[in-house]
């Protein structure tokens, strides 16, 4: 009842003429939508607050109408049955991301929006000859806006656009990627060299998912023996094509961002390029990566192939902090990403019993910790 009555108040609240700044109820939709799974409330509402969503895209300014996006992607993932609505939005976001609709600065932030929410409704919709189409149309917006990577008001859009084809690659079949990967490599190999974290991370990610697309097509031959050098022989894609005349450069490019020590870029950044570009390199260079178990909230997820890490990554860009509440909930997104299994854990209350004595116990050994610290500098001292 309480979120019925939310759902009412935000509904008037983006579609009075009285409210000037729309900003504020839109965040607030998005907040409840992240925490939200199918429920005969929002059912009730589906068709309200996607009509005033639409209606902020058409007349708001160009904050609101990326915030507004945001919020009908939250909207169809808690949906996803609602096939005409996904439909809807679908058709609506193709005429967004039109070459004459694109531009640069808060219409390349609008356009990205735009291409989240079109890749999650083609991938819930599951028709791969639609995802096809809409792969192309995303990989055309990125072409356009990768041209203005350097400027600092495409940055964060390109990366966005770029974890939406990935979510889109991740979902089509092998040939499928393969039959038309030049356009897309050679948009994303230039973006390699992007001095934006998130847009090198982004292309570099898009990139390996395409390399993973041809071994998956054209798997190399196997090693000559079970010797640790011959498994960590690196290959080449197929002669002739585009996979393997983009190969010399994505490999230097790679290696060197996986060396990088520049001071002027934050430690954390460069552990987190370089821990990618490691994981980068071994699928573009037929290797592969290792099967591992993550843990996102409370679901243990399984990682049997680079697929599996791109569209996590593709969800994670779409859903943000809702992604806890989806991966645990929402059987769609379950299906999707593989959840492998949903972990039991016990929620710790503020001031309980419980937490007072896991905080005791985090004291104890921070002074033993302290103890063993100083007695060995005493130790060191004496000698």
């Amino acid at each position: 009842r309480q979120d019925a009555a939310s759902f009412d108040e935000l509904a008037d609240a983006l579609t009075s003429k009285k409210v000037k700044d729309r900003s504020i109820p839109l965040k607030a939709l998005h907040a409840l939508l992240c925490r939200q799974v199918a429920t005969e409330e929002l059912a009730n509402w589906t068709v309200t607050l996607s009509s005033a969503l639409w209606s902020c895209v058409k007349k708001a300014d160009a904050a609101c109408k990326s915030m507004a996006l945001g919020c009908l992607t939250m909207l169809v993932v808690t949906a996803a049955d609602d096939v005409g609505m996904l439909e809807e939005c679908r058709d609506k976001c193709r005429e967004m991301l039109k070459p004459s609709a694109l531009g640069s600065g808060s219409k390349a932030a609008i356009a990205a929006a735009a291409a989240t929410l079109l890749s999650v409704c083609s991938v819930l919709l599951r028709d791969p000859i639609e995802v096809s189409a809409d792969g192309g149309v995303i990989r055309a917006a990125l072409a356009t806006l990768g041209a203005k990577a350097n400027d600092t008001t495409a940055a964060v859009p390109v990366a966005i656009m770029g974890r939406s084809f990935c979510l889109l690659a991740a979902s089509l079949p092998a040939k499928t990627i393969c039959q038309d990967a030049g356009p897309p490599l050679d948009c994303l190999v230039p973006l390699l060299e992007s001095e934006d974290t998130g847009v090198r991370s982004a292309a570099a990610e898009c990139v390996a998912t395409l390399y993973d697309a041809h071994y998956r097509m054209h798997p190399p031959a196997a090693p000559a023996d079970d010797s640790l050098e011959a498994i960590s022989m690196p290959v080449r894609p197929q002669a002739d094509t585009v996979f393997d005349s983009h190969y010399d450069a994505v490999v230097e490019i790679v290696s060197d961002w996986m060396s990088d020590s520049c001071k002027r870029r934050a430690k954390e950044d460069r552990r987190i390029t370089r821990k990618l570009m490691r994981d980068i390199l071994a699928v573009v260079e037929g290797r592969g990566i290792e099967e591992t178990k993550i843990t996102v909230g409370h679901v243990e997820l399984r990682q049997t192939g680079w697929l599996d890490h791109a569209r996590l990554a593709g969800w994670r860009s779409a859903l943000g902090p809702g992604l806890f509440t989806h991966l645990a909930e929402n059987p769609a997104v379950k299906g999707m990403v593989g959840v492998w299994n949903t972990a039991d854990k016990t929620v710790v209350e503020l001031g309980s019993e419980t937490e007072k004595r896991r905080a005791a116990a985090r004291r104890k050994e921070r002074r033993q910790a302290e103890d063993a610290r100083h007695a060995g500098m005493e130790e060191f001292d004496d000698m």
